[in-house]
């Protein structure tokens, strides 16, 4: 695979949230494998290390201290790969949660403006434009809503 097309597979990925699920539980899956690897690893090379590197004139603690650093950092890879298979659900979790809300968006925008709309006495616009020159209602109504407050005094009270 080219570097163009992947770099199209990833950008396609990036556009569609299930894709980029898709991708990052493969990539996961990856991953989670290379760790069991290096668990196995780790297992071994702490016994290697602590039993088969014994010098003369070591006390039983000597080849276990010196094993320590490369045991600490063949755990410290572990910790991170952890935090990496992690990161890349919160990565995914993240991403659905964002495409749900730009889906949303519009509803909410709509249902603010109404509820605006109605705390300042106006009349609620349908969302949907309608032919001009058709009558939604009566539009002489004396209980229509002032257009100025100047046209308060000659209304009357219901």
């Amino acid at each position: 695979m080219t570097d163009e097309a992947r770099k199209a597979a990833l950008r396609a990925a990036a556009q569609d949230p299930d894709r980029f699920a898709a991708y990052l539980a493969d990539v996961q899956r990856v991953l989670l494998a290379i760790g069991q690897d290096l668990e196995i690893l780790h297992q071994e090379t702490r016994v290697d290390l602590r039993t088969n590197h014994h010098v003369a004139g070591d006390r039983w603690y000597h080849a276990r201290l010196r094993a320590l650093p490369v045991e600490r950092t063949l755990k410290g890879v572990l910790t991170h790969l952890e935090g990496l298979t992690q990161g890349l659900e919160k990565a995914t979790f993240k991403r659905r949660a964002h495409h749900e809300e730009v889906k949303a968006l519009p509803g909410k925008r709509e249902a603010k403006e109404i509820a605006k709309n109605q705390k300042k006495n106006r009349p609620v616009l349908p969302s949907s434009p309608e032919k001009p020159g058709t009558a939604t209602g009566p539009q002489d109504s004396v209980y229509s809503a002032p257009a100025s407050i100047f046209d308060l005094g000659d209304r009357r009270s219901a």
